[in-house]
């Protein structure tokens, strides 16, 4: 297939970023537009190879501060601070449109931020004589990304490192995942990259009006457990009177087998404050709750998502884009239909016409064919992204959510789409649950967690799940994938640690398995209509062993009009 979209000529050979065809606030064209394929997030293994990257980094950062300016700027991710020191201007804009600095943090928080980093990621886009490359050092702590600027890249990495950082030291959970809340209680959407979890997200949020989005890509989990006098603690650290100590994702594990011991327990409360309290102050009788936060300030989205989500446009006026290309006439015209219908949806879905680009006509209307040149250019290619303006009036106050104040998750949905089988939603017991996050799906790369950018060693991991497959169900073929694992030795710290959480995450809420195929319905005309048709299910999902096939869905969603 020939592609009829292309991208301006860069200005010298060995540029990395330069000016687009203007659209909203500004857009960058990157050299490099999808993730880097030389990624080692285990560079500890090789002794000298951190080292020499980050020589490499600085040195270049000391030469290039010599004829050129070098930002270093500082962010707050879940309580984490994250240091950038890069030579794009790109990155660094996008750096800090993406997450809050330390001052902003400590506004929206209403927390002091931690005084030094606890990240330093080295984002050099122009290293002469050095191959693109990026690599994670978890015992320095530090992240060198060569020879790209290509913000997926960075965001990426930094969020997976941060992930890591969480999880051993305060037994916070990062997935990836998209989570809106409906009614005050959070729905989490998980599942493989690219089976539509943000466009069903920003489809919810068009389905009813009692619904924000707490995240979108990347999650932050804290699985807490009650207090006798009312508090909500998130464990990271036992230390019993009598015995060794539990720490991470060991503790919660520890507490279920040792009730009545004596000892203090340290943990965060919701809003992320340490707090200790003995042992015998945890009410171990109520259940573990999950509870999410956002990972970023401003969501960093695809721009093809408007084709299925069209309020998303008003939000995308005054964006900042990242590889957005230009069109040519021919693909306008060859997309006429499609775009001239997209621009009506996205018209009906619109606060105002004057918020929306392409009101040059007589009284200053939408032009439709300005408007259709323009969804032309956000959805012709898939590696095109946005961040969000989030004061956006039609959808900011809907998206922005403060960094440290969680949302209590009642429901979770993992996202597949099977044609083969016609059921649509149902319960998924934990067993399943387990061997789809950690196992993947069998027709796609193989994603533990559904996270290719998890910061651990993929390869030792990798080995460990395919001596584990065969023994995922037992004589009777009954599932029996976490049963096998919890007798297996050897297994990988990271990936005991990704079991229990996601054994916790099934325990504090309802789990469903969703499975995208309304497109399959006779009376689905298009793609958008199918989102928006799954993201009504969805919200149908927070009712107790909810259930629909493809043949009754229609009837499912009738019932719960009728009652709501």
């Amino acid at each position: 297939m020939v592609e009829s979209f292309g991208f301006p000529a860069p200005p010298r050979p060995d540029a990395m970023e330069w000016p687009g065809t203007p659209i909203g606030t500004g857009n960058v064209i990157t050299r490099s537009r999808r993730p880097t394929a030389a990624r080692d997030a285990a560079v500890d293994r090789v002794e000298g190879r951190r080292d020499e990257l980050v020589g490499a980094a600085v040195e270049h950062i000391i030469e290039r501060a010599r004829t050129g300016p070098v930002w270093i700027r500082d962010a707050v991710i879940h309580g984490v601070r994250a240091r950038l020191v890069t030579d794009s201007p790109h990155l660094h804009e996008f750096w800090t449109a993406n997450w809050h600095g330390p001052h902003g943090w400590r506004r929206a928080a209403e927390r002091v931020p931690p005084p030094a980093p606890a990240l330093t990621t080295y984002a050099i886009a122009g290293a002469p004589g050095q191959p693109q490359a990026a690599a994670y050092s978890r015992r320095t702590n530090t992240i060198v990304l060569l020879n790209t600027s290509y913000y997926g890249d960075l965001r990426a990495l930094v969020l997976g490192a941060v992930g890591r950082m969480l999880a051993e030291e305060r037994s916070v959970h990062t997935v990836r995942g998209t989570c809106v809340t409906l009614g005050g209680c959070g729905v989490l959407l998980l599942g493989p990259g690219g089976i539509g979890k943000s466009a069903l997200g920003y489809g919810m949020l068009a389905e009813r009006p009692d619904t924000a989005l707490c995240a979108d890509g990347w999650v932050h989990l804290r699985y807490t457990i009650a207090t006798r006098d009312g508090r909500r603690l998130a464990p990271f650290e036992v230390r019993p009177v009598h015995g060794r100590a539990a720490r991470g994702h060991r503790v919660y594990r520890w507490l279920e087998e040792h009730r009545g011991a004596s000892g203090e327990v340290r943990g965060t409360d919701l809003r992320g404050g340490e707090v200790r309290v003995p042992l015998g102050m945890l009410d171990l009788g109520k259940p573990v709750e999950a509870y999410a936060y956002p990972a970023e300030r401003a969501p960093y989205a695809r721009t093809a998502l408007v084709a299925a989500a069209p309020d998303l446009a008003a939000a995308l006026v005054r964006a900042r884009f990242e590889n957005i290309p230009d069109v040519t006439p021919e693909d306008v015209r060859a997309r006429a239909p499609e775009l001239q219908d997209l621009a009506a949806a996205v018209l009906g879905a619109a606060a105002g016409a004057e918020s929306l680009p392409g009101g040059d006509g007589p009284g200053g209307e939408v032009s439709h064919d300005a408007l259709a040149r323009w969804l032309a250019r956000l959805t012709a290619f898939d590696g095109a992204r946005a961040m969000l303006d989030v004061s956006a009036p039609s959808l900011g106050p809907r998206i922005a959510a403060p960094p440290m104040t969680g949302v209590l998750v009642s429901t979770v949905l993992v996202v597949r789409r099977d044609p083969t089988d016609r059921a649509v939603l149902g319960p998924l017991a934990v067993e399943p649950f387990l061997a789809r996050l950690l196992l993947g799906e069998p027709d796609r790369a193989r994603e533990v967690a559904y996270n290719p950018d998890r910061a651990v060693d993929a390869a030792v991991e990798a080995a460990a799940l395919e001596r584990l497959q065969p023994l995922a169900r037992s004589a009777d073929g009954a599932p029996a994938f976490y049963r096998e694992f919890l007798h297996q030795a050897g297994v990988p710290e990271t990936l005991a640690q990704e079991f229990e959480f996601f054994r916790l995450l099934h325990g504090a809420t309802r789990c469903y398995d969703l499975n995208a195929i309304l497109t399959l319905d006779p009376e689905v005309r298009d793609v958008r209509q199918a989102v928006a048709r799954t993201a009504a299910l969805a919200a149908r999902a927070t009712a107790p062993d909810a259930r629909a096939s493809l043949d009754d869905y229609g009837r499912v969603l009738a019932a719960a009009m009728s009652s709501s």
